[in-house]
């Protein structure tokens, strides 16, 4: 038995499920089914009785899971342990979805690495969706992610929000326009951050909202790239406030949307079902601090 078993079965116990419980660990069911199996024989005993509806915690079930969470937070005091008794560094791995760093600075993670030589801190750019999956499946020990994730499987804080503008072109219609409903947007052509980003979806969702599917010609993975495009007049860009302080030019302005929900939150993040280390909550407790 492990740390990764008991994490499995933690996520088994909470969902009641394998199928659901697999699709949160990022693994396939029969895996996950043959890892408690496992577990069992290893422990001689049935921690779940199978159902047409999922799973049942028998009386060990319920036994282990009490044990559970507080062996897992002992395995990853012993690791940080003996990493401390060999002088090596805790390493804690942050995924940030693209843009945070931009909006939150990247000094702040230059600073943390100064005042905390014990700890070496690797990071990683990705979309939305990566980040989540980075979480949980333990490649990352903490998202700092724009947008708020599934409160069902992850601990979240709000740190900041910014304003969502459109980029327009300068002789297109909308162009003296103080600020942006998403009714003025039906027929025309938009350029936006792909589906893998949180932004596409709460647009769409927007925009159907005022009755109208959005006509979207162009997904990106780059925010720079949909300001090319604005300026050279493919479609009107989705942007934020600071990056289009960031790509200003003179032929494009940046207009706000009237609707202030439609905002890019920043929360930081981590798995709901793993403890954080002691480099985590020191992270944590910097960012918090500094934001």
């Amino acid at each position: 038995m492990n740390r990764k078993d008991l994490e499995c079965f933690v996520q088994v116990y909470k969902e009641k499920s394998i199928n659901q419980a697999s699709k949160s660990l990022f693994i396939t069911p029969q895996g996950l089914s043959r890892l408690i199996k496992n577990l069992e024989a290893e422990l001689d005993t049935t921690l779940f009785l199978r159902s047409k509806n999922g799973v049942i915690p028998t009386k060990s079930g319920e036994f282990l899971q009490k044990k559970a969470e507080h062996m897992i937070k002992e395995f990853q005091e012993i690791e940080t342990g003996m990493k401390k008794l060999e002088n090596k560094k805790e390493r804690l791995m942050i995924a940030c979805s693209y843009g945070v760093m931009s909006a939150l600075s990247v000094e702040l993670l230059f600073d943390f690495m100064e005042y905390n030589l014990d700890i070496q801190l690797h990071w990683r750019e990705c979309t939305d969706r990566e980040l989540e999956k980075m979480i949980s499946s333990g490649s990352a020990d903490i998202g700092i992610c724009a947008g708020k994730s599934d409160e069902h499987h992850f601990t979240q804080k709000y740190l900041l929000s910014h304003k969502m503008v459109l980029m327009v072109y300068e002789g297109h219609p909308l162009f003296d326009e103080k600020e942006i409903t998403f009714e003025m947007l039906k027929d025309e052509d938009i350029v936006i951050e792909g589906r893998e980003f949180r932004i596409y979806h709460r647009f769409i969702e927007k925009c159907m909202e005022s009755g109208f599917v959005p006509k979207i010609v162009v997904e990106t993975a780059e925010m720079s790239f949909s300001h090319k495009l604005c300026r050279l007049k493919k479609g009107l860009a989705v942007s934020i406030d600071f990056m289009a302080d960031d790509f200003r030019v003179e032929s494009v302005k940046a207009i706000p949307f009237a609707d202030t929900e439609f905002s890019w939150d920043i929360y930081f993040l981590h798995n709901k079902n793993a403890m954080l280390t002691a480099a985590g909550e020191r992270f944590e407790l910097y960012i918090m601090n500094r934001i």
